[in-house]
C-alpha cells in the first residue's frame, strides 16, 4: 500500500538551490539524503550535485549542463526528458540573484523529516498486512528516531562541532544600512530578528525604510516592502526618486533610464506589495509571502512592513494588545523565514516637540521593547527637517553595548527622494523645555 505523497515542487527546489549555490549545498551537505527524494531523476541529479561538491567544493552551476552530458547515455527516455526540461527551466535569477539559503535550509530538513516519516509509515503498513507485528514495532520506533529534528533535543554549547558550526559565517546574514557612522554604532542586523525604527509622525519613517528596502536589494538581498499606506503610483515613486535622486516633477522624463540602470546592477529582487490601510495582518502578508514563493520561487532575506500601526487588529484584540501582538507575530515570522523583519513605529505625541527620542516614548504599549531586537530612533526637530537633517541613534538593542547619547547626523536631500547624502557621529544635543512647557531650545 503507497501512501507517500510526493512534493515535486519542493524536490525542485531543493534541487536548484543545490546546485546554483555553494553556500546552500555546503550547509545542506550533512543532512541530504538523496534517496528519500522520490522522484528519480531529481535523486540522480542530486547525486552528481553532491559527487562535484565533494571534489571541488562548490556547486556546479553551469558546469551540470557539461555533467550531464556525461552521464545522459545511462539514463532511461523519461529520466533525460525530466532532467532536459529541469536544466531548460532553471531561471537566469536563481544563477545570478540567489534566493534565501536559510529558509530553505529549513524547508528542506522538514521535507526529509515528512519524508522518512512517510517511508517508515508505508514499511510499517506493509509488515502489518504480514502479520510481522514485531518487525513492525522495530522499524517504527527506528523510523521514529531517525526522523527526529536533532535540534528538537537541543544542542550542547561547549560541543566542538556545535560551536564551529554557529560560528561559521554563512551561518546568518547580516544586514546594514548603508549608513556607514550609523552602521558603526549599531552593528548589523541579523537574519530572524525583528528591527523597529520609531520617529513621530511625518518624520521620513516611510523614506527610511524605501531606503532600506533599495540598499538591501543592491547589497544582493531579496528584499519585500510592504506598504500598508497608500496605493503603487505613490510608493514606487518614491523607489524611484531614491535609485535616481530624481525630483517628483521630473519622474516621467527620468524614472525609466534610472530604474532600468538599478535593476541591471542591483544584486537582489524587489518586491512591493501594497494593502490598503488597516487590511493586513502578518495572517494576510504570510499568504503573500507564501504566494510568491510559489508563483516566482521568491524567498526574501528581508521583510519591511510600513507600518505597525497600520496594521489591521486581530480577532479578540484591542487597544494595546493590537500592538503587543502584531509586533509578536512580526518577530515569530522573522524566525520561521530567517528573514531580518524591519519595521517602524510612530512615537507618542511628546516626541512632537522633543529633541530626542528615548525609550519611554514608545506609545500604547510598552511591552513592544520586549518584542524587538533592536530599537532605533528618528529624531528631528522642525528646524532640522527644513535644513534636511535627521539624526539617528540607538534606544534599546538586545545583543549589543550602545549609548542613546552617541548619534548620527544626516544629511538629505527628500526633494529627491534621498534619505541619506552624508553623515557623521555627534553626541546627542542636550535639550532644554522652556518654563511655559512646550517649545524645546538647543542648549549651547
Amino acid at each position: 500500500m503507497k501512501i507517500l505523497n510526493v512534493d515535486v515542487s519542493m524536490e525542485r527546489q531543493i534541487l536548484t538551490g543545490l546546485i546554483v549555490s555553494t553556500n546552500f549545498v555546503r550547509l545542506a551537505r550533512p543532512i541530504v539524503d538523496v534517496r528519500l527524494f522520490d522522484t528519480s531523476a531529481v535523486r540522480l541529479v542530486a547525486k552528481w550535485v553532491l559527487d562535484y561538491f565533494d571534489r571541488y567544493q562548490s556547486a556546479p552551476g553551469e558546469m551540470l549542463e557539461g555533467i550531464y552530458q556525461e552521464k545522459s547515455k545511462g539514463l532511461k527516455d523519461s529520466e533525460a526528458e525530466w532532467v532536459e526540461g529541469f536544466l531548460g527551466e532553471l531561471s537566469e535569477r536563481y544563477k545570478m540573484e540567489g534566493f534565501n539559503e536559510h529558509y530553505l535550509l529549513d524547508q528542506m530538513e522538514g521535507y526529509f523529516k515528512r519524508q522518512r516519516l512517510y517511508k517508515t509509515a508505508e514499511d510499517v503498513q506493509e509488515l502489518i498486512e504480514n502479520n510481522r507485528l514485531e518487525e513492525a514495532e522495530e522499524r517504527w520506533s527506528k523510523g521514529i528516531i531517525a526522523s527526529t529534528d536533532q535540534s528538537d533535543l537541543g544542542i550542547d554549547p561547549f560541543d566542538d562541532a556545535v560551536v564551529r558550526k554557529l560560528l561559521r559565517p554563512e551561518s546568518r546574514f547580516e544586514l546594514r544600512t548603508g549608513i556607514r557612522g550609523f552602521d558603526n554604532l549599531a552593528g548589523p542586523m541579523k537574519s530572524e530578528w525583528l528591527v523597529m525604527w520609531m520617529g513621530p509622525m511625518k518624520r521620513g519613517k516611510t523614506m527610511f525604510l524605501t531606503h532600506q528596502a533599495v540598499h538591501s536589494a543592491w547589497s544582493g538581498f531579496n528584499t519585500v516592502f510592504i506598504s500598508l499606506e497608500g496605493g503603487y503610483s505613490d510608493n514606487a515613486s518614491r523607489f524611484w526618486q531614491n535609485v535616481g535622486a530624481i525630483r517628483y516633477k521630473d519622474l516621467n522624463k527620468k524614472a525609466v533610464r534610472w530604474v532600468r540602470k538599478f535593476r541591471k546592477q542591483a544584486k537582489g529582487r524587489l518586491r512591493l506589495k501594497s494593502f490598503p490601510s488597516y487590511s493586513a495582518g502578518v495572517g494576510e502578508i504570510r499568504r503573500y509571502l507564501d504566494s510568491l514563493e510559489a508563483a516566482e520561487g521568491f524567498q526574501p532575506h528581508v521583510l519591511l512592513v510600513d507600518y505597525l500601526g497600520a496594521m489591521s487588529e486581530p480577532s479578540g484584540k484591542h487597544g494595546r494588545d493590537v500592538y503587543d501582538h502584531n509586533s509578536k507575530q512580526l518577530k515569530g515570522l522573522s524566525e520561521e523565514r530567517k528573514m531580518v523583519v524591519v519595521s517602524a513605529h510612530q512615537g507618542n505625541k511628546e516626541t512632537l516637540r522633543k529633541m530626542n527620542m528615548h525609550v519611554t516614548d514608545v506609545p500604547e504599549d510598552v511591552r513592544i521593547l520586549a518584542n524587538v531586537d533592536a530599537l532605533f530612533g528618528l529624531n528631528q526637530t522642525d528646524d532640522e527637517r527644513e535644513e534636511g537633517i535627521i539624526r539617528l541613534n540607538v534606544l534599546m538593542h538586545r545583543f549589543r553595548r550602545f549609548n542613546r547619547l552617541k548619534q548620527v547626523r544626516v544629511e538629505q536631500d527628500l526633494d529627491r527622494g534621498i534619505f541619506h547624502l552624508s553623515n557623521k557621529i555627534i553626541d546627542a544635543p542636550r535639550e532644554k523645555q522652556n518654563k511655559k512647557g512646550g517649545s524645546i531650545k538647543n542648549e549651547k
